[in-house]
């Protein structure tokens, strides 16, 4: 079918197209400033298959039990208008070489590394679960990077939040990055360790496997990272982590 129209409406039928594609084109460059303007943090749930991470009495794996904290983290953080980037978000690890175990882990902390280092995050923040030879020892605790002060700040909001909300028993308080750890020698932004309890303490690792428990431990990173985020700062010191 051939459809005439009058010269007049198609003036028309121009001018609002027009107007429609300025419209648009506002409409789009305020969404990207709006998520470029967001608070960024990259979540990276440490180890991933075939790396399990440190392994329980009872078989239990870090890995899976890292990606379930991450995983509700992500969420907890994105109530709060938080951007959350993820390292990864299935059992996989990130190696992208390697035919050993070995070699496959010191890929993936390599890819990781980069990851971090090339995003346009503000904050990086890595979930890992602790163990230790004597079973007593148990409670969560942040490292922090030494090269950054805002690192330390943020370490001590998240363990500040952790005992308030979770365990108020626990009475660690975050540790400055040995120079053995990988992921936090010379990070180009603000980076922290949350190991989230030991898996070698048989109630503390019952709690660990629970989707409840995650999921308090997950909001109460979400809060200290919020308060850093708003500049609620704390003060305190620093001590070494038992392992």
């Amino acid at each position: 079918m051939i459809l005439f129209v009058r010269k007049s409406s198609v003036v028309l039928l121009g001018i609002i197209l027009s107007l429609s594609f300025v419209l648009l084109a506002v409409t789009g460059a305020m969404a990207q400033s709006e998520k470029t303007d967001l608070f960024t943090v990259l979540v990276d749930a440490g180890h991933g298959a075939p790396d399990g991470g440190c392994v329980a009495a009872d078989g239990t794996q870090e890995a899976p039990l890292n990606l379930a904290v991450s995983l509700k983290l992500k969420t907890a953080l994105e109530k709060q208008g938080v951007r959350v980037l993820l390292t990864r978000a299935d059992e996989n690890g990130i190696h992208d070489s390697g035919e050993s175990i070995g070699e496959k882990k010191r890929s993936d902390m390599r890819r990781r590394k980069a990851m971090r280092d090339a995003s346009d995050a503000e904050l990086f923040v890595s979930i890992h679960m602790n163990q230790f030879s004597q079973t007593q020892y148990h409670g969560a605790q942040v490292i922090y990077d030494t090269t950054n002060p805002e690192a330390q700040q943020v370490a001590l909001n998240i363990q500040n939040a952790i005992r308030n909300r979770l365990d108020s028993e626990n009475k660690r308080v975050p540790m400055a990055a040995p120079s053995t750890v990988y992921l936090m020698r010379a990070p180009k932004v603000a980076s922290v360790i949350v190991e989230c309890g030991f898996l070698s303490n048989e109630a503390e690792r019952e709690k660990l496997k629970t989707d409840a428990y995650q999921q308090r431990l997950a909001d109460a990173i979400a809060e200290g990272i919020v308060q850093y985020q708003k500049g609620h700062k704390t003060s305190g010191e620093t001590t070494e982590l038992v392992r």
